[in-house]
């Protein structure tokens, strides 16, 4: 191992190497010594990928349905991130690098030993299989830490709440974590690779694979070539799996690998179909589907229909609402759920029993037989009274439009 800060005064003539990344190797330490040996450079690293990751597929979100080729793949395609949205999580990110990972940097300049760098470049067999370790090991601690804190309600409440905000994930939002998580993941990314033993540039290589990877997870599309589809036996999860963890908070705690939650039963898939979907392909029930797309559209019969109604709003608002609200209230859409089908909150605090199948029947609101914090109540409270109303409207949407149905007033969609 070779001192980096006596590197510079000497005249490196490195040996003859067979290795395939020794020209590379040679380069970096002859000519971008400083920055190679800056403590700054895993923190440049992690930000400018995290940042040029994140910024096509916000684009693509902007974008939406102008871009079919990609849209359709979006996992849930009635939400759609704002401008707003984006700029916070961003914002999020900025911050905590500013006021807390770079301070931290500097204080590990003082306490920490000097680093030192190897002459010789890493195989390529040994660049991968350090990778690899680093991976199956953050993969590892952070399953143990996830789960551990969504089973903790305080813990869950203020560590972890902040990533989940938003109950569809895009790529901004990869990096929207409160500052105990922040650090917490920013330690084991440095600590692993010391106990691994690894080479720098095996670790600076998979510092930038694994900010894609998690970015992808949070991406909200289903693409065919990202890397759960290009790694075989579905080893591992992508974006299918870690959207569902935030539409589900109790499966997929695994960040890259899903073997953890194999084993542990906590894996689920989006393999099953969208029921609304179902009903489609099969004709049954095919008003039921058609007063929920013209409800939820912006089309001119669904702004005639909202106003009918009393001028509620349709699905965009509900997402807003389920944002806010998704530590206090279990937001259904229409016509999404099985008859009486009673649909539980993340935290278990109330619950929505839904009949849409049943047009002569309005929607039932009620709440769970669970003590609350009495600080919670009146969010609780003015949730579950925006729910009734919702239900309502789309309950008497759905009556309004079978009736001019069965008047001959069908509507194309």
């Amino acid at each position: 191992m070779l001192n980096i800060s006596e590197l510079s005064l000497r005249s490196p003539h490195f040996r003859a190497s067979d290795h395939l990344l020794q020209p590379f190797w040679d380069h970096l330490l002859l000519h971008h010594l400083s920055l190679i040996s800056s403590p700054f450079l895993p923190v440049i690293l992690a930000f400018s990928s995290y940042f040029c990751f994140s910024l096509p597929f916000a684009v693509l979100d902007l974008l939406g349905e102008r871009v079919p080729l990609f849209h359709k793949y979006k996992i849930q395609q009635d939400r759609r991130p704002t401008l707003g949205m984006m700029a916070k999580s961003f914002m999020t990110s900025l911050h905590n690098h500013i006021f807390f990972v770079l301070p931290a940097v500097v204080i590990g300049m003082f306490i920490l030993p000097t680093p030192t760098l190897p002459r010789e470049a890493p195989t390529l067999y040994q660049l991968f299989t350090e990778g690899l370790a680093i991976l199956l090991l953050f993969d590892t601690q952070y399953f143990i830490w996830h789960f551990v804190h969504h089973k903790n309600l305080q813990l869950y409440r203020w560590v972890h709440a902040v990533h989940h905000e938003y109950m569809a994930p895009f790529s901004w939002s990869t990096e929207q974590l409160s500052i105990p998580e922040l650090m917490t993941v920013g330690f084991w990314s440095n600590l692993d690779p010391i106990l691994l033993r690894c080479h720098p540039l095996s670790t600076w290589c998979i510092t930038v694979l694994s900010i894609w990877m998690s970015v992808e997870d949070h991406i909200g599309y289903d693409l065919p070539w990202t890397l759960n589809h290009l790694v075989p036996f579905g080893l591992l999860g992508g974006a299918p799996a870690h959207d569902l963890h935030h539409q589900k908070p109790s499966s997929n705690y695994a960040p890259f690998f899903s073997h953890w939650d194999r084993i542990f039963g906590t894996a689920m898939s989006l393999k099953k179909k969208n029921p609304l979907e179902v009903l489609k392909a099969t004709g049954q029930t095919e008003h039921l589907y058609k007063i929920s797309q013209c409800f939820s559209s912006t089309s001119t019969q669904g702004a005639a229909l909202r106003t009918a109604v009393g001028g509620l709003v349709g699905m965009e608002a509900l997402m807003e609402l389920r944002a806010l609200h998704h530590a206090a209230v279990a937001f259904v859409l229409p016509c999404m759920c099985q008859q009486g089908a009673l649909v539980k909150e993340n935290q278990g605090l109330c619950a929505v029993c839904t009949s849409y199948f049943d047009l002569d029947t309005p929607p039932v609101v009620m709440k769970r037989q669970t003590p609350l914090d009495a600080k919670r109540v009146p969010a609780l409270e003015a949730a579950i009274s925006v729910r009734r109303k919702l239900d309502v409207a789309l309950w008497r949407g759905a009556q309004l439009c079978s009736a001019q149905m069965n008047e001959g007033k069908v509507w194309l969609f």
